[in-house]
């Protein structure tokens, strides 16, 4: 988190040249604990959160399947395999 006065100084040449994309996201003090409970109580399907599960020796095709946009979540999975 940062205070609502700070600032980043950003080159908008650089975000076009080298294709960067800049996304925001938000957290919400004391949602984790929140979360938790809705996982444990069963009232999250976890199941269609991960659209992806690749084993380690994968990770550069696992970048490539996220850098697509085709996909949820992916997850690379040690020992997976």
């Amino acid at each position: 988190m940062a205070a609502p006065s700070a600032r980043v100084p950003l080159s908008p040449y650089d975000l076009f040249d080298r294709e960067i994309r800049l996304v925001g996201s938000k957290s919400f003090a004391y949602s984790f604990e929140r979360a938790l409970g809705l996982l444990a109580a069963g009232a999250v399907d976890t199941a269609t959160l991960v659209s992806h599960r690749l084993p380690l020796p994968a990770y550069p095709e696992a970048l490539t399947v996220l850098r697509s946009g085709d996909c949820r979540k992916v997850q690379v999975v040690p020992g997976l395999g």
